[in-house]
């Protein structure tokens, strides 16, 4: 019998100079891959094989994290399906300022050698105390399975929803084995990262200065891609704020024989600082094409949702 506490894993990490920008701040996607690898030991080591993320839930930086800092990621499984695993991951960073930097939900998926799902015998048993937590896990598999649709569908969907916005660039990189964690099979935890720097390449020079990290929409992972194909992220910018750019980042995968696949569309939001770490305005936005009123009137939506999901956060935490 394996409860959910028996699950937990728990890596250190500490923040050295590549892993941050040049004021000091942690990179918001080097957090996420670390994250990533946290959470995928855990549910390689509870199915007895390989993993991989099917879905990242929404999730918000709420405090900055700098050189020389400790930081502390547990993650665990709180509900198992019959080859998925729904999973919790949480940052913390230790000494000054300590606290919650980053915390979320996550679906992994149990693969054979050929990628394929694989069932995952091992059941979780909640102990007491933990029966909330476990019907809340399932429940968000639920509306998860609602949201996603037909993943089949979505893969096969390669066009580019940037191209009528005027604030975009498009960046290829290729897969090689450092890429991965299991196989042959791009880390997602990796992914996220190029995604974040893409995508603050873009806010950051619109913003005309530097931008971190702060916070990223639910992504949906439809397919993999493995080592020797090409990711192509195409990033435009949908919506802005005050003192904030959103960033969609669509991504497809291209093989050496001409195949492409969408693996996912992401939002990132990052906020224009000073040097003092302070958010700063950004140049005023106003959308000219149908596509970029269309991105904006959605990204309202998004900001809006995303506002009461981070207060809801905060309280909780309190």
């Amino acid at each position: 019998m394996v409860s959910i506490g028996d699950t937990r894993i728990r890596s250190l990490r500490v923040v050295n100079q590549f892993d941050a920008n040049y004021l000091g701040n942690l990179f918001g996607g080097r957090m996420m891959e670390w994250m990533v690898e946290t959470a995928t030991i855990a549910t390689s080591k509870l199915s007895n094989g390989p993993s991989v993320i099917s879905y990242l839930d929404e999730l918000f930086f709420l405090r900055p994290v700098r050189v020389g800092d400790v930081v502390t990621i547990d993650a665990w499984v709180d509900y198992v399906g019959r080859s998925s695993m729904e999973t919790r991951v949480r940052a913390e960073k230790k000494g000054k300022e300590s606290g919650v930097v980053v915390a979320s939900t996550m679906s992994f998926v149990a693969i054979n050698d050929y990628g394929k799902p694989r069932e995952v015998r091992t059941k979780i048993t909640p102990a007491p105390g933990e029966e909330e937590e476990h019907a809340e896990a399932q429940e968000r598999r639920r509306r998860r399975e609602l949201l996603v649709g037909n993943r089949r569908e979505e893969e096969h969907d390669v066009e580019d929803p940037t191209r009528d916005l005027r604030f975009r660039v498009e960046s290829r990189q290729w897969v090689r084995p450092d890429d991965t964690l299991l196989g042959n099979i791009l880390s997602g935890g990796r992914l996220l990262a190029w995604l974040d720097g893409v995508g603050a390449l873009v806010a950051a020079e619109y913003a005309g200065g530097t931008v971190v990290t702060g916070s990223i929409g639910d992504v949906a992972f439809y397919s993999p891609a493995y080592i020797g194909d090409v990711v192509n992220v195409r990033a435009g910018i949908t919506f802005v704020g005050k003192s904030t750019v959103e960033v969609m980042l669509n991504v497809v995968a291209e093989d050496k024989y001409g195949g492409t696949r969408h693996m996912c569309t992401a939002y990132y939001t990052f906020v224009h600082i000073n040097e003092a770490g302070k958010p700063e305005p950004v140049p005023p936005y106003e959308p000219t094409t149908e596509g970029e009123r269309r991105q904006y009137l959605a990204g309202m939506e998004r900001r809006k949702k995303m506002e009461e999901d981070l207060a809801n956060i905060r309280k909780s935490l309190q």
